[in-house]
């Protein structure tokens, strides 16, 4: 198979594209559901002193997990729209996209992990979710970077002239 025929979502590059669809998905849930427990009674025991749960570094720690959620959303759509449109920005968003991913799991685990009274159900998921982010961050990564099917697929309209 030629390098000219290694080109266009396809193969391993249509799987990355549905995994960028999925993790949007799952990323707009997330903040559902946090929105879900803001509006609910589970904000106001965390952040309320005097409360059985109440610790100073909830308040930041949610609002870490939010922001840091939106920010995904967003950047995640966008990497999206460059995935699908074969822009050639796609493969260093892409990259940035995995980096954010980590740098706000891993800010998101340390805050947490300051807080005694976390759960060990949530600081498993953190973990999980940790792993996760590292496992396929490295595996994705490696294929953005040394994929000939993305090389010969996201380039510039000039390229395709000449």
């Amino acid at each position: 198979m030629k390098n000219k025929e290694l080109k266009g979502i396809e193969g391993w590059l249509l799987i990355l594209g549905i995994g960028l669809i999925i993790g949007l998905f799952s990323l707009l849930l997330n903040i559902f559901n946090q929105y879900v427990s803001f509006s609910g009674g589970e904000w106001d025991q965390l952040i309320t002193q005097g409360t059985e749960y109440y610790h100073r570094l909830w308040y930041p720690a949610l609002i870490y997990s939010f922001v840091s959620t939106v920010i995904l959303v967003v950047f995640c759509s966008y990497v999206a729209y460059l995935f699908f449109h074969t822009s050639p920005k796609f493969p260093r968003r892409f990259i940035i996209l995995i980096v954010a991913s980590l740098f706000f799991t891993i800010g998101e685990l340390a805050i947490y992990s300051s807080i005694p009274n976390v759960s060990d159900e949530t600081m498993a998921g953190l973990i999980k979710d940790l792993m996760r982010a590292i496992f396929s961050g490295a595996i994705w990564g490696a294929y953005v970077l040394g994929s000939k099917r993305v090389k010969n697929t996201f380039v510039e309209i000039k390229d395709l002239v000449a």
